[in-house]
């Protein structure tokens, strides 16, 4: 602002233990440098706030909520989000299993979490796509571990074979050339020693695990998920809860 005010938002805990209201304070300093001051080190506290979300995927079901769920959201919600700096990327779903098609095949690791603003139904098809995801995450980390392995069993047992070739040569030679074979199976020894480091810093890169946070903004014909985890069917209070993380 201009002059030398600024305004705090907070949620605050009410009666019922997970329900929040937001709230808010003007305060008033002697300079505008004064407040800067108190606004600047107020945001660098918030920052080390590491479950607090900086970017989130948010779906909306347009036919939720006898078709209100739009509304509910940019009412309700986005103005949370919006004071809280939280940048959000809105995705409107065409079709029933949009959401989890979509958490399933997207890059997700921009996001701190997602947001379905439905009913039940939209928040179980959520849900899964991001089980499944993380399943096939982790199968995938598997079957390149395994991979892995194998490369290492591989190449010891061929330096292995190697070795005993190279040691039943030898003791077929005479005492004059045993010096010259000495020199032959140290440089294999250095060429084995390479190789064995080349397959311990193969780029096998695992995949990160795609878990991810998931809030529900009651939007829908039954909202029983909502009210069972929060307390309450009020999407002020759900959106509360996701901002904090």
């Amino acid at each position: 602002q201009a002059d030398s005010t600024a305004r705090i938002y907070f949620a605050e805990q009410t009666s019922a233990a997970s329900v929040l209201r937001l709230r808010s304070l003007q305060l008033e300093f002697e300079t505008i440098g004064a407040r800067d001051r108190f606004v600047t080190t107020v945001r660098r506290a918030l920052e080390t706030l590491r479950e607090r979300p900086r970017r989130l995927l948010i779906f909306i079901n347009p036919f939720g909520g006898r078709r209100r769920a739009r509304a509910i959201y940019n009412k309700k919600a986005a103005p949370v989000f919006q004071i809280c700096g939280i940048k959000c990327k809105v995705v409107i779903t065409t079709h029933s299993g949009h959401s989890k098609e979509y958490v399933m095949d997207k890059d997700l690791s921009a996001y701190d979490g997602v947001v379905c603003v439905g009913g039940d139904g939209m928040a179980n098809e959520l849900i899964n796509g991001i089980m499944q995801r993380t399943l096939k995450s982790a199968d995938a980390a598997a079957a390149a571990t395994a991979a892995i392995h194998q490369l290492e069993q591989e190449h010891q047992g061929g330096v292995g074979q190697e070795n005993n070739n190279n040691n039943n040569k030898s003791n077929n030679k005479n005492n004059d050339r045993l010096s010259h074979r000495d020199v032959e199976n140290n440089d294999d020894f250095k060429r084995d020693s390479g190789e064995e480091a080349d397959i311990q810093g193969s780029c096998f890169e695992l995949p990160k695990s795609s878990a991810l946070p998931i809030g529900v903004i009651p939007a829908g014909s039954t909202d029983a998920l909502v009210c069972t985890t929060t307390g309450a069917h009020c999407p002020l209070n759900s959106a509360l809860h996701v901002a904090i993380g």
